[in-house]
């Protein structure tokens, strides 16, 4: 099978084949459209389909946006749900050290496996605080020249 490349030519686009290709399998050959049909209808034929053959047939040409803007709105939206997160949990740390509190080992995890602010902690606070820090590595990663 043959990779489809797109060149400009004044306003318009046209296809040029290039070299073989696994990842073309847009046209068995037995129902591969004449030059005809492409050229009269040329954006049913090209378009991402054949741009994503383009770019992934040279990693020089893997090119994204970065969302940056987009991505630090997210991790401080991220900051902020562990905020709200957090402030709960000091919150339930303060109501077990009061005198009338529940009877709660302010020291032991073991002991304290059932309570509402354990279950919080290992659930809720640990999914969202690892999924913070991955996400956080992945902006500095993409932000960084090394990616």
């Amino acid at each position: 099978m043959e990779l489809q490349y797109i060149t400009t030519h004044g306003p318009k686009y046209s296809t040029t084949q290039g070299p073989q290709s696994q990842a073309n399998e847009t046209f068995p050959s037995s129902k591969k459209p004449g030059k005809r049909s492409i050229e009269a209808e040329e954006w049913r034929y090209t378009g991402y389909p054949v741009f994503s053959q383009f770019v992934s047939s040279d990693n020089d040409f893997l090119i994204f946006r970065r969302f940056g803007t987009l991505g630090v709105r997210v991790l401080l939206a991220l900051q902020d749900d562990l905020t709200l997160l957090e402030e709960e949990l000091k919150s339930l740390d303060s109501a077990c050290s009061e005198r009338d509190g529940l009877q709660i080992h302010n020291g032991s995890f073991r002991t304290d496996s059932g309570s509402r602010r354990s279950k919080m902690l290992r659930g809720q606070i640990y999914e969202k605080l690892k999924m913070y820090r991955k996400y956080s590595n992945y902006i500095s990663k993409v932000s960084s020249d090394e990616f």
